[in-house]
């Protein structure tokens, strides 16, 4: 047994966390570069989330009265900008995800990480934007721990 319990408020005696990766179809973009564009099939397919599950995510949130991190990639907010208004104004939480879903451990090595080049568009200013954006404030890229 612990020493020094955690004071859990009405008795309670864990917590839980309530978290969701609204990835989109920038998985089929980061896995095909040069054509996910014309993937139309899988593009529809992942635009379920952000277009219909989103909404009734937090519609269904809302009536339960819970509150709930959102992971989202900062593609995904220039694309979707319904789907992340839907979850701020529903009182949620938005948490980095990348910027196209990369892979961490293989990306922060090539360019101080995902987020210090452009892939969309080639619009570095847009990226910037959004990421700074998401995060509420000017983006610093740190080193991985080693």
């Amino acid at each position: 047994m612990i020493a020094n319990p955690i004071p859990w408020p009405n008795g309670a005696k864990c917590a839980a966390s309530i978290t969701f990766d609204m990835d989109a179809d920038s998985l089929v973009h980061i896995a095909h570069p040069k054509d996910g564009h014309s993937r139309v099939s899988a593009i529809s397919m992942l635009q379920y989330g952000p277009k219909v599950a989103i909404p009734r995510i937090v519609e269904s949130y809302r009536q339960l009265g819970i509150k709930q991190t959102f992971f989202v990639p900062a593609w995904c907010i220039e694309q979707y900008p319904q789907a992340i208004e839907a979850i701020l104004e529903g009182g949620h939480e938005l948490a980095h995800h990348g910027f196209l879903h990369e892979h961490p451990p293989r990306t922060f090595g090539r360019a101080r990480g995902a987020l210090a080049r452009p892939r969309h568009r080639g619009d570095r200013e847009g990226q910037r934007q959004a990421t700074a954006w998401l995060a509420g404030a000017a983006l610093q890229l740190f080193p991985p721990v080693r």
